[in-house]
């Protein structure tokens, strides 16, 4: 908490001047007016070449930078539970066993028409309001026990705006499509009456009852197919879950072997071939796979896997049956490759020294165009700024390192370039932007750099209390 408060203090205290905000704008606008010459590689190219002693000797120095991966072939128990469904019988019996046990879900709830009127009452109504409102629902419910059209009385009365102007109909209700108090008094009438007013939720309702629609029986044959899902999912769930767990206990108990689990479940012991730590085909494609057979149990000590469940549905255990180490590589099969690395190394210095060579005469007022004929390439010319996108990074970077030149003169400077290549860059001017005030005063890079600054001002200052202490470090209670 105290270390918050100096932060906080520290960040209140930090400022720029307007002179640094100025000269921090200025440099993350500036633009530079370069040419520029990147040597053409196929100029040089046949003036280097690499001998087979060249070769040998880099071979001798660098083979382990020419391994082949550490690899392993595996051996493996699958269990899969799409093939395990195929396998699984279904029979008339067990459906209709399973019909009879599940009858209840396959037949139609039943359900009653009904109708009613309401009468609201808010939440907060006092007993006075509940009284008046619960004499109107009496007057209505007697008009009704006169013989008065209960769906008449509904559009007249009725406060319910979605059933009002259809008579109160409230269409097909099932259980637990209505609040308990009306279901209740709704599966208590007979088919064309009507209740006494009942408080509920929403006021006093006098509900009718119109017709029972009784509920139907789906027949075996009707839903045989899904009963044939049901049972062929649950019976492969309940197999597969035995047979995982005997996979499990088998290959814990035999840790050197996968055979006894094999025989005794009659699986098939599975092989890949070399698998290295990169994900590969089949099992290997899977990130766990390989994560498992690298391991310390697996690998070094030489013992069955814990079980390895795959995205697919299946699951696996694995052995390491064979296990060859990384070893450099033999030359003859990269010859090539370091007959080319030391190509493009000569290649590299050589463009270096030529370009090196040709600065003095730059610097010195020779024409960038003239030695281009030499170099090969093409002189370019462009105005950059410091987020340029069209120039390599490594070339933008150099420019802006770059001192201005005197006015009417060229800086030049040479640049080796990350594939190797090499450029010449000629700096002809610095043009710095015009600050306004309100970038001086509203910018998220100043912003930024305050903060920036704000940070290694609170560094310094903590580095420099903690260097007046007699500070105990307990490492280990850091871990």
């Amino acid at each position: 908490m105290q270390l918050d408060q100096l932060r906080e203090v520290v960040n209140a205290s930090g400022f720029l001047t307007m002179s640094d905000r100025k000269k921090f704008i200025e440099l993350q606008q500036q633009k530079r007016n370069i040419e520029y010459l990147i040597l053409d590689k196929s100029r040089f190219a046949g003036l280097v070449s690499v001998g087979d002693d060249e070769i040998n000797e880099y071979y001798k120095k660098n083979s382990s930078r020419f391994l082949t991966p550490e690899k392993v072939k595996l051996q493996y128990l699958e269990l899969d539970r799409d093939k395990l469904s195929k396998s699984v019988p279904v029979d008339d019996a067990a459906l209709k066993d399973l019909y009879e046990q599940e009858k209840q879900l396959f037949r139609s709830p039943e359900t009653r028409k009904a109708s009613h009127i309401l009468l609201k009452l808010k939440p907060e109504a006092t007993d006075e309001e509940v009284a008046k409102v619960e004499e109107k629902a009496e007057a209505i419910y007697q008009e009704l026990k006169g013989g008065a059209d209960f769906s008449g009385l509904a559009e007249k009365y009725s406060e319910d705006k979605l059933s009002k102007d259809n008579g109160g109909d409230l269409g097909l209700l099932s259980r637990g499509d209505m609040p308990k108090a009306f279901e209740d008094k709704l599966f208590m009438l007979e088919p064309n009456t009507f209740s006494k007013p009942t408080r509920t939720a929403q006021g006093f309702e006098i509900i009718k009852l119109d017709a029972i629609e009784v509920g139907t029986q789906k027949t075996f044959e009707e839903v045989k197919g899904q009963l044939a899902n049901d049972y062929r999912s649950r019976e492969v769930e309940n197999r597969f879950s035995d047979l995982t767990d005997q996979l499990v206990t088998l290959t814990y108990e035999n840790p050197e072997a996968l055979d006894p689990a094999a025989e005794e479940l009659g699986l098939k012991i599975q092989e890949t071939d070399w698998v290295t730590r990169n994900p590969g085909k089949g099992i290997a494609a899977d990130p766990k796979v390989i994560k498992t057979a690298f391991s310390e149990d697996v690998l070094e000590k030489k013992q069955n896997s814990e079980l390895i469940e795959l995205d697919n549905g299946k699951v696996l255990v694995i052995r390491v049956a064979e296990y060859q180490k990384a070893q450099p590589r033999p030359l003859a099969a990269v010859r090539d490759q370091i007959a080319k690395l030391l190509k493009n190394q000569k290649l590299s210095e050589k463009m270096r020294k030529a370009g090196e060579e040709k600065l003095p005469l730059l610097e010195k007022g020779a024409d960038l165009a003239t030695l281009s004929s030499e170099l090969g390439g093409k002189v370019m010319t462009a105005d950059v700024g410091r987020n340029a996108k069209d120039l390599k990074p490594e070339l933008l970077h150099s420019i802006f390192k770059m001192a201005a030149p005197e006015k009417g003169k060229i800086s030049y400077s040479g640049v080796p370039l990350a594939d190797g290549g090499y450029a010449l860059v000629g700096l002809k001017s610095v043009e710095n932007p015009k600050v306004s005030e309100d970038q001086l005063k509203k910018n998220p890079l100043l912003d930024r750099l305050l903060a920036e600054y704000n940070e290694r001002y609170y560094d310094a200052l903590y580095q420099a209390l903690e260097s007046r202490q007699d500070i105990e470090v307990f490492t280990e209670q850091l871990k």
